[in-house]
């Protein structure tokens, strides 16, 4: 049996894992809730932000709900899980996406919203963010578990 993956079978789902399970759910429902206000938005305001906005809280509710039935039924490996084993088997890379998403991201926001004066303030702070975290990671060891 490979290590943190467990088949439903063969194991007993804590009782706090179903309880964050259902939280996760929950959290599904509102965000799925969420997208269909903003998809409403879109249709009316013509705005493609609001469809970005749309389409990323369909994700993330896609993804939390992948995470709800994987820690409620255990027979799935968790996205944590999948990440860490990912990112150990070859950090670099996984850091350089990492920085290129956030920096891709960090650019469509900031391009959909603000002054100019704004936008490079944003970005300053985004990328000091960023760092100061990387680096508060690494002198407090904060590996993924």
């Amino acid at each position: 049996m490979e290590d943190g993956l467990l088949l439903a079978s063969t194991s007993v789902v804590p009782a706090g894992q179903r309880i964050a399970a259902a939280a996760f759910g929950v959290g599904v429902l509102i965000l799925l809730a969420i997208a269909l206000l903003l998809i409403h938005h879109t249709w009316l305001s013509r705005d493609p932000f609001y469809a970005v906005l749309a389409l990323t809280s369909a994700g993330f509710g896609v993804a939390l709900g992948y995470e709800a039935g994987a820690l409620w039924t255990g027979a799935a490996p968790t996205i944590s899980l999948i990440t860490a084993r990912a990112f150990e088997a070859n950090r670099p890379a996984w850091v350089f996406i990492l920085a290129v998403i956030m920096l891709l991201l960090g650019s469509i926001v900031v391009d959909f919203r603000g002054s100019p004066r704004v936008k490079a303030q944003l970005v300053g702070i985004g990328a000091a963010a960023l760092v100061l975290g990387g680096f508060i990671a690494y002198l407090a060891n904060w590996l993924p578990t």
